[in-house]
């Protein structure tokens, strides 16, 4: 029957003077298991330190009590030596005092923990400047200093921490450095001179390596109860030994239908079915629990609810994370890998080290491959520029170290980035020799053969079936498709369109305007071309209205077409003014107002959109530029940069003004700051019929960004 074991440990938990409430747990574990620490300490602190008030008020009431009776004088009073004044302890005598004062106290009780091998709870005595900035003391006060109240013992964790409390006369002397200013004769070293350690110098020691988290699992003999009969297995046994040390009796035995209900739950998360309830309640053999403990482990359900825990520590999830959090198709092969781990029972040492290299340890195993999706498990960033390439390699290696820290060594080992562990023994040096582990690990997607036998079985198959299709297909193309080619080029030639072609006319603007947002900037500037087109040029704002009117005497309109031209001036070449040469046309219409008579303006209605290419083929797509949508737009990224480009709109009826018709064009670029910026714009009519899918300088291709 397979055991599971959960161990934690409390650590020592040390308030900050800034916030009492606010407590930094030194040492490492799991986090729910550090909260809970945190809550009782913090509980325990609130009650001890409510216990000395109480016990202080009452002892000065005695004190007075006594001085009444004796004459102004406390009973059994000592004299002790006066205290130093801040005058005294100033300038040459301050150092001095330190020098042979202080520092050996510090030294000897204080300076290991804070700021020597280690600095713990952020409170550092290597120098004056740093002591100051960890809020420990009020220079000049020593009653309203924090660090006094713990080493008098009125705060808890009391101070030398688990080394008894420091003798009256050393504390004394602490007492007069602090009131006069704490003065430093030089920074604090083991050796007693000197500067301090530099960043990044820890060394770790023989005595690290003792700590309890770092030792060998060692066997550990039960208690001998003599005559108690409760204990049914040896882990009873320690818990009895608890109670009885706290005059606890057990709880009552557990009914049948508790039993089973707590196994099922704990084991695979679902309950069980009346019927089995009933089943397990009728079992009287001895080993009926047994039984239904074996049957749940080899139940795939165990695999399921148990990999849950696994693959929240190595923050599994089937997106990238960030603002765009697109989809991990397939995530899941690494969720089924634990899955299938926790079912087969894989040894710990095989399951960690495929997490972590089996694609090295055994690239011959799918299984083991699969596996190293731990380390693609992360947040991964979709989008960045090239400015943000390394750093976002970076941040993926800090990722990948600080999991396999957590979820493997129980260890915070991610805060060694930017300096020595101040609880752990982890210097910075070997975080990044960790790291270095990892610097060829790149993310990737590979095609993967999971069943070899399999695939071979049905790829055989496969062929048998394809071969008469290929030999259809060979006669066809040799005896059928030469006369049909012949027939099609005939049939096609017979029928040819007797209407003429369509023809592109460039319009010549006569008005063109520019509006901005924010408002209170100066608009881009629109200049005409020699070609008829618009240039825009001057202040690039971060959303823009352009109004552009024509007139033409033309007949027969049935599509505009807008051009967008790349220049060498243009960041990356254009056609846009943005920072990567994108532009977003978020919306584009035209208004038609025949030239004489008094009928008014009326919107064109668009049936269609086609671009030489567009960004995807959704929301900055050409149709987005005409579905209403003020965000979704136009736009040609990932592929369309430094190129000219051009898009068609189809009327839904062709315009027909018999003494000519006045055009009004409007764009507007609401997508995204600083995308309103076409450089060059050019727009043009096609008269007589549109050729659905072709151009008339030649032939027409809509591309989509992959």
């Amino acid at each position: 029957m397979r055991q599971k074991q959960l161990g934690f440990r409390a650590t020592p938990v040390l308030p900050t003077r800034s916030n009492k409430n606010h407590y930094v747990l030194p040492g490492s574990g799991v986090a729910m298991i550090s909260c809970a620490v945190a809550s009782a300490s913090l509980a325990r602190s609130l009650a001890r330190a409510c216990a000395a008030r109480v016990l202080w008020l009452l002892g000065i009431l005695w004190l007075l009590a006594c001085a009444h009776c004796l004459g102004g004088r406390p009973c059994d009073a000592q004299p002790t030596a006066a205290p130093l004044s801040k005058s005294a302890l100033s300038g040459d005598a301050g150092r001095k005092h330190f020098r042979e004062t202080i520092r050996p106290i510090l030294l000897a009780r204080c300076f290991e923990c804070h700021g020597g091998r280690k600095t713990n709870a952020d409170f550092d005595l290597s120098t004056r400047e740093k002591l100051v900035d960890s809020g420990m003391i009020e220079s000049g006060d020593a009653d309203a200093s924090w660090l006094i109240k713990l080493v008098r013992h009125e705060e808890e964790p009391h101070m030398p921490f688990k080394k008894g409390r420091m003798p009256a006369g050393e504390l004394a002397k602490l007492v007069d450095w602090i009131n006069a200013g704490a003065p430093y004769d030089g920074p604090l070293r083991a050796d007693g001179v000197g500067s301090p350690k530099p960043a990044g110098s820890m060394v770790v020691t023989d005595a690290d390596r003792q700590s309890w988290s770092f030792r060998r699992l060692a066997p550990v003999a039960p208690p001998d109860l003599a005559g108690a009969t409760w204990s049914s297995t040896a882990i009873d046994r320690f818990v009895l030994a608890k109670l009885t040390e706290k005059k606890l009796a057990p709880s009552p035995e557990a009914s049948k239908r508790q039993l089973i209900r707590r196994a099922y739950f704990d084991l695979i998360g679902l309950p069980p079915s009346p019927a089995e309830v009933a089943e397990f309640a009728k079992d009287e053999s001895p080993d009926a629990f047994e039984k239904i403990v074996d049957r749940l482990l080899a139940s795939p359900h165990f695999g399921e609810r148990w990999a849950r825990h696994w693959l929240d520590i190595v923050r599994y999830a089937e997106s990238h994370g960030f603002e765009h959090d697109h989809n991990r198709d397939s995530a899941y092969h690494y969720r089924d890998f634990v899955i299938r781990a926790f079912n087969d029972d894989m040894p710990y040492d095989q399951f960690v080290r495929w997490q972590l290299a089996g694609d090295e340890l055994s690239p011959q195993n799918p299984l083991a491959l699969i596996a190293t999706g731990f380390l693609a498990a992360g947040v991964h960033n979709t989008q960045i520029t090239a400015n943000q390439v390394e750093k976002e390699r970076y941040d993926e290696l800090d990722d990948i170290v600080s999991t396999t820290g957590t979820a493997m060594l129980g260890l915070t080992v991610g805060c060694a980035r930017c300096h020595d562990h101040k609880y752990d023994p982890i210097p910075t040096a070997d975080y990044y020799r960790l790291a270095a582990n990892f610097t060829t690990t790149v993310r990737s997607e590979t095609e993967l053969e999971l069943d070899a036998d399999r695939y071979r079985r049905e790829k055989d198959l496969f062929n048998e079936q394809l071969a008469p299709l290929l030999a259809a297909r060979a006669k066809y193309e040799e005896q059928v498709l030469p006369t049909r080619m012949e027939r099609w080029l005939a049939d096609a030639k017979n029928a040819v369109s007797s209407e003429p072609p369509a023809t592109w006319i460039v319009l010549d603007p006569l008005e063109f305007s520019s509006e901005g947002y924010p408002k209170e900037t100066a608009p881009a500037t629109l200049t005409k071309q020699n070609d008829s087109s618009i240039q825009v040029s001057g202040n690039s704002q971060l959303k823009a209205d352009y109004t552009i009117v024509a007139q033409t005497t033309l007949r027969g309109l049935t599509a505009v077409r807008l051009e967008a031209l790349a220049d060498d001036a243009l960041p990356r070449g254009g056609p846009g003014r943005a920072g990567n040469g994108n532009f977003a046309l978020s919306d584009f219409s035209v208004t038609a107002k025949p030239i004489a008579g008094a009928e008014g303006s009326k919107k064109i209605k668009f049936v269609d959109a086609k671009a030489t290419f567009q960004q995807n083929g959704g929301d900055l797509s050409v149709c987005a530029a005409i579905d209403d949508d003020k965000v979704t737009g136009w736009a040609v990224d990932h592929g369309g940069i430094g190129q000219d480009h051009a898009a068609v709109f189809t009327f839904d009826a062709p315009l027909d003004y018999e003494q000519g018709v006045q055009l009004t064009f409007r764009l507007k670029f609401n997508n995204n700051s600083h995308h309103p910026v076409l450089f060059t714009i050019r727009c043009g009519f096609v008269a007589g019929v549109f050729p659905c899918g072709g151009r008339a300088t030649g032939s027409w291709a809509s591309r989509t960004a992959p």
